[in-house]
């Protein structure tokens, strides 16, 4: 587990594969829409078999979210909403298709989460370590983080920005 300077910056480090984390860096989750969020997907929280109050993301029917019919499901950990005052998650290995990525910046905009990528280069503004949907942490927020922690940032406005990010062209 990672802490970054004082905040209660808490997410679980994947030592394997692509990964993407969430968060809110000043406490001020917007739990309520998370818990819309699931709703209107119809998932619910699971108890992780992991404990430290953790749930992954299921189906109402019980089985393991599974994004763009992968053969493998999903892995969404989640903080549990009902034993937290904040909510932080993290996607192992998603797949990166557009539907999959819309997934992930409709989540973030309905809890008011940044995304974290680990893979970012903190040097390259073109591959930041930090992407805000529907800037959702003010200029202020993101000047304190950049100085308190090194990481950069860029703002993404729907889910193909995401992935243009995350996928860039080798072409270019």
């Amino acid at each position: 587990m990672l802490l970054l300077s004082e905040r209660r910056l808490r997410w679980y480090t994947v030592t394997v594969g692509f990964s993407l984390h969430f968060v809110r860096f000043d406490d001020q989750t917007d739990i309520d829409g998370f818990r819309r969020f699931l709703d209107e997907r119809q998932l619910v929280l699971v108890p992780s078999e992991f404990g430290s109050g953790l749930c992954n993301v299921h189906t109402a029917d019980g089985e393991p979210l599974q994004l763009d019919g992968e053969s493998r499901p999903t892995l969404l950990n989640v903080t549990d909403p009902n034993t937290s005052d904040h909510v932080s998650a993290h996607i192992e290995r998603p797949s990166l298709t557009v539907e999959a990525l819309r997934f992930v910046y409709d989540l973030c905009v309905a809890a008011r989460l940044a995304i974290v990528n680990p893979q970012g280069d903190p040097d390259d503004s073109s591959y930041p370590m930090m992407l805000i949907p529907a800037r959702n942490h003010t200029a202020q927020q993101l000047q304190q983080i950049a100085e308190d922690t090194g990481l950069n940032h860029r703002f993404v406005d729907n889910a193909q920005e995401l992935r243009a990010i995350l996928v860039p062209d080798p072409a270019h």
